[in-house]
C-alpha cells in the first residue's frame, strides 16, 4: 500500500513525460545546462540542420560519436577518456549481452526520433512493452531492486536512499527513461520532506537573507529540483519552470513574496534600471568571501536562462540582475559582460530602449579595463550608437559622444575600422540634423552597406530604414 502511495505522488505530475525518447541531439540531460536566454531559437535550428541532413551513420557522420551511450566529444581526449571510463565499459558489456540473446551478430541500435518545433507529446514517446524490448532486462531489474530496497529504508536510511535513487535516476536517464527518471527524483523530494518534518531543529521557518548568496554548497533539495527542471525541460514546459524556480528558492536568498515585489516593480514603466540597482546595493552591502565562491551564480545563471528559454520572463531579468550584482561586486568583469550580453538578449526580445543603458555599461566596463582593442568594444560601441539612432535617443546618444571624447577614443586608433567610423560620424551628422552630410557618408561607405560578405551590411541598412522614415 505505502508502494502504491509513493508511486501515485512520484507521478502525478509526470503524464506529459514519455517512458522513452531518444533526442536528436542526444542531450545527456543530468549534464545539460541552459544559460542563454531564447536558446530555443538555437536548439531548433540545430534540429532543422540536423533533420534536413542526409541520414548517415553516426560514426561516420562524427567519428567521436559513441554508439553504445548516444554520446557526441569534441576532442580526440574526451572521446579517449570516455572509452576508458567505467560507465562505458559497462553499457558495451551490458549491450553485447543483449545482442548475444537476439542477434549475436547484429550491432548495436541507434534509435532516432526527430521532433522539430515543438516539444513532444505523450504520443511521441515509444511505448512500455517496446522501450524495455530495447533494453536489457537485467539492467531493468537491477534498478527496480535498488529503487524497492531505498523506498523500504527511507525512513531508517534516508540519506543512503537519496544516494541510491539519484543513481537509479541517473542511470534511467542515461537510458533514455525519462518518466521513470523523473519518478526517482520525485522519490527523493518526498523523502527530504519526510526527513524535514521529522526534524524538530527544521520546525522553525528558514529566514531568506541575502548572506546565503556566497554559500559554495547547494541543498540536495536544490539539486534535485535542478535536475527534475532539465530532465522535464523538452517535455513541459511548466512543469520545468516550476522545478527551476523552486530550485532557487532552496537559495534561501529571497522568499516567494520577495520575488513577486520585484516583478511587479520592473513592469513598472521606466523603472528597470531602478530594480537592477536596488538589487545592486544589496548585494554590495554584503562582505566578500577570501575564497572564490561561484556556484550560487552558476545555478541563478541556470535558472535565468530555463525560464526565458523560449520566451522574455521578468522573473529571468531580475535573476540575471542578480547575477549581474555578484559579479560587479567581486569584480569578475568578464562574468559581468557575459551576463549584460544576456540581459541584453533578453531586453532585445522585446524591443526594449533599456538596452542602450545596459551597452552603455558594458562599455565602461571595456573602457575601464583599457580593452579598447578587442573586438568586443567595438562591437558594444556599433550596437550602442546603432540603438540610439534606432530609438532616436539623441540626449543619450550626445552624452555618449562625450564619454568617448572624455575617455580618450582617438577616431585614428580605437575607431580605426571603416565600420566604426562610419557609425561614430553617422551619429554625429544625425546628432546635428545633418542630412547632407548623412547622403555624403551613405555615399563614401557604400562599399560597406551593400557588401553581401560584410557582416554589417545588414545592420547599416537596418539602421538607415530609420534615417530614411526621420528624414522624411
Amino acid at each position: 500500500m505505502d508502494k502504491e502511495k509513493n508511486n501515485n505522488n512520484a507521478t502525478s505530475h509526470l503524464k506529459s513525460l514519455p517512458e522513452y525518447y531518444s533526442n536528436i541531439l542526444d542531450l545527456d540531460y543530468f549534464q545539460e545546462t541552459i544559460l542563454e536566454p531564447l536558446s530555443i531559437k538555437t536548439e531548433l535550428k540545430q534540429q532543422t540542420i540536423k533533420s534536413e541532413s542526409p541520414v548517415k551513420s553516426p560514426i561516420k557522420e562524427d567519428p567521436y560519436f559513441c554508439n553504445y551511450c548516444k554520446k557526441r566529444f569534441q576532442t580526440e581526449s574526451t572521446w579517449t577518456q570516455h572509452l576508458n571510463s567505467s560507465k562505458h565499459k559497462q553499457l558495451v558489456k551490458d549491450q553485447k549481452k543483449l545482442d548475444s540473446s537476439s542477434s549475436p551478430n547484429k550491432s548495436p541500435v541507434n534509435i532516432k526520433q526527430t521532433h522539430i518545433n515543438s516539444p513532444p507529446s505523450s504520443t511521441s514517446s515509444i511505448s512500455s512493452s517496446n522501450s524495455s524490448s530495447r533494453i536489457d532486462k537485467e539492467f531493468l531489474n537491477e534498478q527496480q531492486e535498488l529503487v524497492k530496497q531505498s523506498l523500504k529504508t527511507k525512513q531508517s536510511k534516508p540519506n543512503l536512499s537519496c544516494k541510491n535513487l539519484f543513481q537509479v535516476s541517473k542511470n534511467y536517464s542515461q537510458h533514455n527513461m525519462i518518466r521513470e527518471s523523473a519518478v526517482c527524483l520525485y522519490y527523493i523530494l518526498d523523502i527530504l520532506k519526510l526527513t524535514k518534518s521529522n526534524d524538530q531543529s527544521n520546525i522553525e521557518a528558514v529566514k531568506c537573507q541575502w548572506n546565503n548568496i556566497y554559500n559554495n554548497t547547494l541543498s540536495l533539495q536544490c539539486k534535485t529540483h535542478l535536475y527534475l527542471a532539465r530532465l522535464t525541460r523538452t517535455f513541459d514546459k511548466q512543469l520545468s519552470e516550476s522545478h527551476f524556480i523552486n530550485s532557487f528558492f532552496e537559495l534561501q536568498l529571497i522568499g516567494s513574496s520577495d520575488l513577486d515585489k520585484l516583478e511587479s516593480n520592473i513592469k513598472v514603466p521606466g523603472n528597470l534600471l531602478n530594480v537592477y540597482k536596488e538589487i545592486l546595493n544589496t548585494v554590495q552591502s554584503i562582505p566578500i568571501p577570501t575564497t572564490d565562491s561561484t556556484v550560487i551564480q552558476n545555478l541563478i545563471d541556470e535558472v535565468s536562462g530555463g525560464l526565458c528559454f523560449q520566451t522574455f520572463s521578468d522573473k529571468s531579468m531580475i535573476l540575471y540582475f542578480i547575477s549581474l550584482s555578484i559579479s560587479t561586486s567581486c569584480k569578475r568583469y568578464q562574468d559581468s559582460l557575459k551576463s549584460i550580453q544576456r540581459i541584453i538578449k533578453l531586453l532585445k526580445s522585446i524591443e526594449s530602449y533599456w538596452l542602450i543603458d545596459f551597452y552603455m555599461y558594458s562599455l565602461e566596463i571595456i573602457i575601464g579595463n583599457k580593452q579598447t582593442d578587442t573586438d568586443e568594444f567595438k562591437s558594444n560601441l556599433f550596437q550602442l550608437l546603432k540603438y540610439c539612432i534606432v530609438f532616436n535617443d539623441k540626449i543619450r546618444l550626445l552624452s555618449i559622444l562625450k564619454y568617448l571624447k572624455d575617455n580618450q577614443i582617438d577616431e585614428e586608433q580605437q575607431l580605426s575600422d571603416d565600420y566604426l567610423q562610419f557609425i561614430y560620424s553617422l551619429s554625429i551628422a544625425y546628432l546635428n540634423t545633418d542630412y547632407k552630410t548623412i547622403g555624403n557618408l551613405i555615399d563614401e561607405y557604400e562599399y560597406i552597406i551593400q557588401s553581401n560578405n560584410n557582416a554589417h551590411s545588414r545592420e547599416f541598412n537596418y539602421l538607415l530604414q530609420f534615417i530614411d522614415k526621420t528624414i522624411v
